[in-house]
C-alpha cells in the first residue's frame, strides 16, 4: 500500500500499473492478488485510510479546541490542506467502495459531525438537538465541498475567507434560534 501511495502521489492512477507497485514495494503479482482482488480494491483502501486517519485527527484536534473562531479558523485550515493531499483528491474519482467501506468512513464522518455539535452546543447550549444537529450538518457540508478536489468549479467557487464567514454564520443563526 505504501509503494502504491508513493506512486499514486507522483502520477495519475491510470497511469500506475500493478507490475510498478510490486515492483515498488520488491513484492509480486501473486502476493498482490493475495492482498487485493483488484487494483480498484487497493485504490480504494488507500484512500479510505488515508481520508480516515485526517478525519479521526482533525476530529479530535478539533474537539480541543474552546474557542469559537480558533475552532472555525482550524476547520478552513484542514478544509484547505485536505484539499493539498494528492492520495486523497486523486484517488477520490477511482475508489469503488464496498458497503462495509461506507459504514467505515461513515462512523468517522459522524464522529466529526458530533464535534461540529458538540462546539455548538458550548456557544449555544439552549439550542435544541434538532437545531445543533441540523446546523452541525450544514457546517460540516459546505466543510466537505470545500475540500474536494475541482472546488474552484463556478458553481462550488468560494474563498476561505467565505468559508470562515460561512460557518461562523451558522454558528450565529444557531444561536440565535435558540427560544
Amino acid at each position: 500500500m505504501t509503494a502504491a501511495a508513493e506512486l499514486f502521489a507522483q502520477k495519475d492512477c491510470d497511469n500506475v500499473s500493478i507490475s510498478e507497485i510490486v515492483e515498488r514495494a520488491d513484492s509480486s503479482v501473486g502476493a498482490f492478488y493475495g492482498h487485493f482482488k483488484s487494483k480498484d480494491e487497493l485504490v480504494t483502501r488507500i484512500w479510505l485510510d488515508v481520508t480516515t486517519s485526517i478525519i479521526a485527527e482533525d476530529t479530535e484536534r478539533a474537539a480541543r479546541i474552546t474557542d469559537k473562531y480558533e475552532f472555525v479558523d482550524f476547520l478552513v485550515e484542514r478544509a484547505k490542506e485536505s484539499l493539498r493531499n494528492p492520495v486523497m483528491n486523486s484517488l477520490y474519482k477511482y475508489c469503488r467502495m464496498t458497503p462495509e467501506d461506507a459504514r467505515e468512513l461513515s462512523s468517522y464522518a459522524s464522529r466529526f459531525l458530533a464535534m461540529i455539535r458538540n462546539m455548538l452546543n458550548s456557544c449555544a447550549p439552549n439550542a435544541s438537538e434538532e437545531t445543533l444537529w441540523s446546523y452541525a450538518s450544514l457546517i460540516h457540508t459546505i466543510i466537505n465541498a470545500r475540500s474536494r478536489e475541482g472546488y474552484d468549479q463556478a458553481y462550488m467557487r468560494f474563498s476561505d475567507s467565505v468559508l470562515r464567514d460561512a460557518i461562523l454564520a451558522l454558528m450565529d443563526a444557531c444561536s440565535a434560534s435558540v427560544g
